[in-house]
């Protein structure tokens, strides 16, 4: 196949078959079938670091790891192996498998959380997954309370601001150096945690030594009885 003046696969270029084919494909042929999705995508987070590393200078032609690139349309989607009319709880559970692709930490903690709980342990479609909070294409960081406020209230109308506050994905990986708050909350969490922990250890080992002493007592009234 010949394109753009280029044969394609190239047998003659030893780097051709290692080429991540996601990364060269232009992309903006999909505004011409999906014209929202595409302007929501160069308006949020993945589009922004993309385009920092387009402009950054390439100190040598090797690629940087996949992980630390920025995503591209092809890095979520695939026009081959995706199966259609899935359901909402599907479609949720391979949402999460792909952010947490990249989001590691985030994926971890999601699932620890009740919406990670119900939405794909228990598969209750009400519950909220990736793109319920940070949408589809614009990826929003929800850093900022008052966009998190607006994520809260599409599923909790009465939420205020003191309500985005919380922690969704609670471990210091996930809580950005620049947000103090944040990290003087998780701190707080990770306190209390401690300590239900330790409650938790002290009242199982309190009833441990209890039924122990009770069985003693049981087997000494029964040598005493003969």
């Amino acid at each position: 196949m010949t394109e753009r003046g280029k044969v394609h696969p190239n047998r003659e270029d030893p780097t051709a078959m290692k080429k991540n084919i996601a990364r060269s494909y232009d992309y903006k042929r999909c505004n011409s079938c999906h014209p929202v999705a595409y302007q929501r995508f160069l308006q949020g987070e993945h589009a922004k670091k993309l385009a920092k590393e387009q402009q950054a200078p390439q100190a040598d032609e090797k690629e940087p790891p996949a992980q630390n690139l920025a995503p591209t349309c092809g890095d979520c989607h695939s026009s081959h192996y995706v199966q259609s009319k899935r359901s909402r709880v599907q479609l949720g559970a391979h949402m999460i498998e792909t952010c947490g692709k990249c989001h590691k930490a985030q994926e971890a903690s999601y699932l620890k959380d009740i919406h990670g709980r119900m939405g794909v342990f228990l598969e209750k479609k009400a519950s909220a997954y990736c793109t319920d909070c940070h949408g589809a294409h614009t990826c929003e960081s929800l850093k900022d309370k008052h966009k998190a406020l607006e994520a809260c209230r599409r599923c909790h109308k009465d939420a205020t601001i003191q309500f985005a506050g919380i922690i969704i994905h609670a471990g210091q990986q996930d809580v950005s150096k620049k947000d103090p708050e944040k990290q003087a909350n998780e701190a707080i969490v990770g306190t209390i945690k401690r300590i239900a922990q330790i409650g938790t250890i002290i009242l199982l080992g309190f009833f441990t030594l209890q039924t122990f002493v009770w069985i003693l007592r049981e087997l000494h009234k029964r040598l005493r009885g003969r």
